[in-house]
């Protein structure tokens, strides 16, 4: 099975920009408030949704090559629920912020324009 959504450089560009974010702000305590408090729940949607695709395509080998609109918006109410109203509610670790909610949406409003497709490589 060749793997021709490993070559999706926006994930790979995603994927880099967050795994810096939490090197910048767990390693190198650098203060960017906006960013530590928005920048991953941008970055989560497009990666998940991602890898939500590809599990469909190359595990369960499914057809399809993007997912429709109404997946990403249950996706997204799905992620934001858990993350915003179930982790607050189960430790006071967690701290809803609703606000959060539009990072999810414009993370998933990019994934969904931007990169929802599989990349297919013709074989002969």
């Amino acid at each position: 099975m060749k793997l021709y959504f490993l070559r999706s450089p926006l994930f790979f560009i995603f994927l880099l920009v967050f795994i810096l974010h939490q090197v910048s702000q767990y390693i190198f305590k650098i203060p960017l408030p906006f960013l530590n408090n928005y920048l991953d729940n941008f970055l989560a949607m497009p990666v998940i949704l991602f890898l939500l695709l590809a599990e469909k395509k190359y595990i369960y080998k499914q057809k399809d090559q993007k997912l429709s609109l109404l997946f990403v918006i249950i996706a997204t109410l799905y992620v934001a629920l858990v993350t915003e109203w179930l982790f607050p509610l189960l430790s006071e670790r967690f701290t809803a912020d609703w606000f959060d909610l539009v990072f999810y949406s414009l993370g998933s409003a990019f994934y969904y324009f931007f990169m929802n497709r599989i990349p297919v490589k013709e074989e002969n």
